[in-house]
């Protein structure tokens, strides 16, 4: 209630010291000046000035954050995994470096080159399942080698844990990255929210 009325007070001063300040002393007279007003209001609100406080904003302490959450959540960390280059062979299996758990926009992107005709897979996938989370597929070729395919593909994946590439063929040997190609790669972008838009019909 003390503080109520000085901040009461403040303003009958403020409201008093306005109009007392545009009109002059044709009103007041001279008993009442603008420098007497003046003093009066600094010797109140000095007085009262221990006592105020400025009411606290609903989400005041909460400034930092948005919707919740700290502004750092709203910076789409990007995980760039180069794949090192493959030599000849059948099947690889790369074990990616840990990428935070999280949910993620994750994109395979896998050059290389074959001895015959034949056919490349990749899947990214988590160690300590295995859960398959991206599949990969590249083209049949229907003539003989060398041949280059470049295979990607991209989905929602849910980070727990270490992860893994694997890629192999069919028949004869791939090369990754095929000659004169991009290094093999896998990409993580990170995802605040996932909303289901609904079913296409």
């Amino acid at each position: 209630m003390k503080r109520t009325a000085s901040l009461q007070i403040l303003a009958v001063v403020a409201a008093l010291a306005l109009v007392l300040g545009s009109v002059g002393t044709a009103v007041a007279g001279p008993a009442l000046t603008k420098g007497k007003v003046k003093k009066i209001a600094t010797k109140v609100v000095t007085k009262a000035a221990p006592g105020l406080t400025v009411a606290r904003a609903t989400n005041a302490g909460n400034a930092t954050n948005l919707a919740g959450l700290p502004a750092s959540s709203y910076q789409n960390s990007v995980y760039l995994v180069p794949v090192a280059p493959t030599a000849a062979q059948l099947s690889s299996t790369r074990t990616l470096p840990a990428i935070p758990n999280g949910t993620y926009l994750a994109t395979v992107n896998v050059t290389a080159s074959f001895s015959t005709s034949t056919f490349l897979a990749c899947q990214l996938f988590t160690v300590a399942g295995p859960v398959n989370l991206i599949q990969a597929n590249g083209a049949d070729y229907p003539t003989p080698g060398p041949q280059t395919t470049t295979v990607n593909a991209s989905g929602l994946v849910v980070v727990t844990g270490p992860m893994a590439l694997t890629c192999n063929t069919n028949t004869g040997t791939f090369t990754s990255p095929a000659p004169g190609q991009p290094a093999s790669s896998v990409t993580f972008l990170r995802i605040d929210t996932v909303t289901n838009a609904g079913t296409a019909s």
